[in-house]
């Protein structure tokens, strides 16, 4: 996570000096726009040749964003904030108050938020979508997928009348807030405005919780522990239409067991049995999240030695999140999740790759990059880290942002963070000039319209055809993916957009023979004939099993029929110096993965994916340590190009 100004709201010496800072060199160039702080963004429109802007101005001839609402999942937002006070109402955004703000060990969320809408105003600067709403959730101890997290159906009780229900605890059920409490769920849904009343009685000190959809975490909006008779739980209150969960759980351990009876009043508003279990699939998913047009998810697990399973570390995998989303979201058309692909270590030799942490790749994923003002990666600074999951950069290294108390600064170097904003912003920009525009069209508008950075550098690919353009080819570099984003470009594209076909996923059958990777530089293949209907690839997953303890030593490779390579990864590199021996991956603990690991590319898009891919692994850390691909498979996304296109309507 890129956070150059970490803690300093708990300075205001060091805040005012950064604001001064930031205030003379802004009002010393000539403002570009009526903000009074614009004439340092240089990022969002410079004249420079040299010099790689987003070019946001003519996408701002037909859009500001109006319409549209992005999510910032982050640190708290400064919702006071004289740049952003237009563009967010904290009733939208559970959990963001002042105490929240003031509270907060970071600006990084009040940051992020600027620079993707900070208001077109007199005051300070300009976010690429000024326009757009913002709305924000916790990156804390509430993260999103916590929040998100499903009680085991065999957990769960659906409720669709007033009435009692005889219940007992034991192992297996635990609480959300309280685990590893025993607890149990009842759903319940509104039609009408209604007073419920719920109560539990148990011979054991019981509670309630009551939260919105199906969310065994997140925050609760009515709880109780004694207000029945005795030491019983009883919650009575004016509830909205809507679905909600009831978690009675108890002080008593998870290993003792007890029977309690949950009593229900006042469902005459209660929807049908089977409307609440047809919800059940996307209702954990709160308004705010269906309802955003582009989640901006700054923060970053990419940053690290260690490959980061999803299973392992989330208690929600960001796969099935990122999955309800795009089925779900924004009106049906998907909400499209722009994510910092990870930014370089400081460790000096360490090799980190971006697609060593699951939540990074998902179809319905911009993995974002960063690039410096002359569209290169910086090694001066800590630039992003490459991977085949790449999709756009953003130019940065000297970005206006906002932080507490209507004050600014200039953050310098490359940090992935405010690029990934960036991107962001003009995701919002493209949906907000077509609100029938799914996920995917957006995810290869961007594609399209990249600019061709650094085009010296001998990492592009040539790839397939464009998507609606057979003259012209997709370039794919592992530093840069398709390219940096181009506001304008991708505004005008959309407005001449042809919708994509129906989306196709099928998956390639697994290769169950085992190979050895020799402890000798040598590399070993595998290879996968496939023959999909799909013909247009929109993006691939590996999907690996492995017993690779020493996986860090690796360098993995797929080739695609045509040609086209993924570095799916990379040896963890050479780390010499002794006080960071703890990232040098001697020990196979720090570095291995057992067990299923998905790797995604985009470096595909556009292929035919029909022929033979093959897989190559190498051991390039000799260390005497072994390890074994299990087996393998692919997962292909995209489109058969004879299906038909969707008949829609562009929607402004």
């Amino acid at each position: 996570m890129s956070r150059p100004y970490e803690l300093t709201q708990q300075n205001e010496g060091l805040l005012d000096r950064n604001h001064a800072q930031a205030v003379k060199s802004c009002t010393s160039e000539p403002a570009k726009w009526r903000d009074r702080l614009s004439g340092c963004q240089w990022y969002l429109s410079d004249s420079r040749p040299e010099v790689f802007d987003i070019n946001v101005e003519p996408a701002w001839e037909a859009t500001l964003g109006e319409g549209v609402t992005v999510l910032v999942v982050d640190w708290p937002v400064d919702y006071r904030h004289e740049d952003l006070r237009d563009n967010i109402d904290p009733a939208d955004s559970p959990g963001l108050t002042e105490a929240a703000v003031v509270g907060s060990s970071s600006s990084h969320g009040t940051a992020m938020a600027s620079v993707i809408a900070a208001r077109d105003n007199a005051v300070g600067f300009r976010g690429v979508a000024p326009r757009a709403a913002l709305t924000w959730r916790s990156i804390n101890s509430a993260t999103i997928h916590r929040d998100l997290a499903l009680p085991p159906a065999e957990c769960v009780e659906v409720i669709d009348a007033d009435g009692s229900v005889a219940g007992s605890w034991a192992p297996g059920c635990e609480s959300g807030p309280r685990g590893p409490a025993p607890a149990r769920f009842f759903t319940f849904s509104l039609d009408t405005e209604s007073r419920v009343t719920i109560e539990v009685r148990s011979s054991l000190d019981s509670m309630l919780f009551v939260r919105n959809g199906h969310a065994q975490w997140g925050t609760s909006i009515a709880r109780d522990d004694d207000s029945g008779e005795g030491r019983n739980a009883r919650v009575s209150r004016v509830f909205d239409a809507g679905v909600y969960t009831i978690e009675a759980t108890t002080y008593a351990r998870q290993s003792r067991s007890g029977s309690f009876t949950l009593r229900v009043a006042g469902l005459d508003g209660a929807s049908a049995l089977e409307a609440i279990a047809s919800e059940r699939r996307w209702a954990p998913v709160w308004d705010s999240l269906l309802e955003a047009a582009v989640v901006n998810r700054s923060y970053s697990t990419a940053n690290r030695t260690q490959p980061f399973t999803e299973r392992r570390h989330l208690r929600v995998p960001a796969s099935e999140v990122y999955d309800v989303m795009a089925e779900f979201g924004f009106g049906g058309r998907g909400t499209l999740n722009v994510v910092s692909g990870g930014k370089t270590s400081a460790v000096p030799g360490l090799v980190l790759w971006s697609t060593l942490a699951e939540d990074r790749s998902h179809p319905a994923v911009v993995a974002a990059c960063a690039t410096d003002r002359w569209g290169r990666r910086d090694a001066r600074f800590n630039t992003s880290i490459e991977g085949p999951n790449l999709w756009v950069c953003a130019p940065v290294g000297g970005i206006v942002e906002a932080v507490l108390g209507d004050r600014y600064l200039i953050s310098n170097g490359t940090p992935s963070s405010p690029a990934t904003a960036l991107v962001s912003g003009v995701a919002a920009l493209v949906r907000s000039i077509d609100a029938s525009l799914s996920w995917r069209d957006v995810k290869l508008i961007l594609a399209a319209s990249a600019q061709h950075n650094d085009p010296g550098d001998a990492g592009w690919q040539h790839g397939a055809s464009v998507y609606g353009s057979p003259g012209q080819n997709y370039r794919y570099h592992h530093s840069y993916g398709f390219g940096i984003v181009d506001a304008g470009a991708a505004v005008e594209l959309a407005r001449n957009w042809r919708y994509l076909p129906e989306y196709r996923s099928e998956h390639a059958p697994a290769l169950s023979s085992a190979v050895t990777v020799p402890d000798d530089g040598s590399t070993v293949t595998a290879d996968l004939a496939v023959d999909p209907e799909i013909d247009f690839v929109e993006y691939v997953e590996a999907h690996l099993v492995l017993d690779a303890p020493w996986f860090r030593d690796l360098k993995v490779e797929l080739e695609s029929p045509s040609g086209i390579v993924s570095t799916l990864s990379v040896p963890v590199g050479d780390v010499r110096a002794a006080s960071w021996a703890k990232y040098d991956c001697k020990q196979a603990s720090e570095c291995g993965i057992s067990g299923s690991f998905r790797f995604g590319t985009a470096a595909h898009l556009g292929e035919d994916p029909a022929g033979t891919w093959t897989l190559r692994l190498a051991d390039r850390r000799p260390n005497g340590g072994a390890n074994t691909l299990e087996s393998w498979s692919l997962r292909f996304f995209g489109h058969k190009s004879s299906d038909p296109t969707p008949n829609l309507t562009p929607s402004p």
